[in-house]
C-alpha cells in the first residue's frame, strides 16, 4: 500500500492504464452500435458533473472527486454494457488505490460509478 496522496483529475486523465481502459470500452461499444463513450464522452460528463457539484456548493474537492468519478464512470464497458456501473466500479478501485488515493475518497468514487446507471442501482 502506498502512502495516501491527493489524487487529481489531471493523474486519472494521464495514467495509462485508464487510458487503455476508455480506449477499449469505447471500441467495444462502437462496435456494439453506440455512439461516442471516449474520452469525448468522458470530457463532457466530468466537466458537467464538476461545474453542478461547484453550483451545489459543494467544496473543491468533493467536485474533483466527482469529476474522477464522470472520467472513470464507462470503464466497466471493458468487460461488457450489462451491468457496467458496477464491473467499473470494480475495475476502478486498484487503479485507484494504486494511485494512492485515500480508502474514504476511493469509496465515494466507486459508489459515484457504481450507482450512475438509473435501473442497475439505487443512489
Amino acid at each position: 500500500m502506498t502512502e495516501d496522496r491527493i489524487v487529481t483529475a489531471e493523474v486519472v486523465r494521464n495514467d495509462p492504464e485508464i487510458i487503455d481502459l476508455v480506449e477499449v470500452a469505447n471500441r467495444n461499444l462502437e462496435q456494439a452500435g453506440y455512439t461516442d463513450h471516449g474520452f469525448g464522452h468522458t470530457e463532457v460528463v466530468a466537466k458537467r458533473a464538476k461545474s453542478l457539484m461547484l453550483k451545489l456548493g459543494k467544496d473543491l474537492r468533493r467536485a474533483e472527486l466527482t469529476e474522477i468519478a464522470a472520467l472513470l464512470h464507462d470503464i466497466g464497458n471493458t468487460v461488457n454494457r450489462y451491468h457496467h456501473a458496477m464491473l467499473g466500479a470494480l475495475l476502478a478501485k486498484p487503479i485507484l488505490m494504486r494511485l494512492g488515493m485515500p480508502f474514504h475518497e476511493i469509496h465515494e468514487v466507486i459508489a459515484a460509478i457504481g450507482n450512475h446507471h438509473e435501473g442497475e442501482g439505487d443512489p
